[in-house]
């Protein structure tokens, strides 16, 4: 057993992985992880010290990352939280406000009818990763969630299905 850090799982997870969808054209499931990254990366920023909070800190979170993080500085309007974050959480499409788009469309974040808010995944993913990186590099000063382990894996690298535990202990409270 060995214990992913919160670094390495946005490197791997959100990065990575969702670098490999993106590239094979797998943008659908790109969307919803991306969607849900967000909030994760927000809980990474947040003054808590804890990754499971109860107290239905969500919309903080997703708003923290949004506002904090300069990779995400074309989208403070764009209404996500309701509209794509809690599509893709609670019913795994986004909103009909939304149209996904991919290739090399020009609509990225363009509103059009005055209503209708287009997001290319390309351009979705460019930025969600720079915003990983920005997380990723900044400082955490112990005590800190961030320097706590995230997950318990069997071998240290990405997780999957048979590798890696979701028990309460790989999800420290303290």
């Amino acid at each position: 057993m060995a214990e992913m850090t919160p670094q390495q799982f946005i490197e791997q997870t959100l990065i990575e992985d969702v670098g490999y969808l993106v590239k094979k054209g797998k943008h659908y499931i790109a969307f919803a992880i991306m969607a849900i990254g967000i909030e994760v990366l927000g809980k990474c920023l947040n003054s808590k010290n804890v990754w499971n909070d109860p107290s239905g800190s969500s919309r903080s979170d997703f708003k923290n990352a949004i506002d904090e993080l300069d990779a995400f500085k074309d989208y403070k309007d764009k209404n996500l939280y309701d509209n794509l974050r809690n599509g893709f959480a609670h019913f795994l499409a986004p909103k009909s406000s939304i149209i996904l788009s991919s290739g090399k469309e020009d609509f990225h974040l363009k509103l059009i009818d005055g209503k209708l808010l287009y997001i290319n995944c390309e351009d979705f993913y460019k930025d969600f990763a720079r915003a990983c990186n920005e997380t990723v590099s900044k400082k955490f000063h112990n005590p800190n969630k961030m320097n706590q382990p995230f997950l318990v894996t069997e071998d240290g690298q990405n997780p999957d299905f048979s590798t890696y535990s979701t028990s309460a202990s790989a999800f420290p409270t303290k």
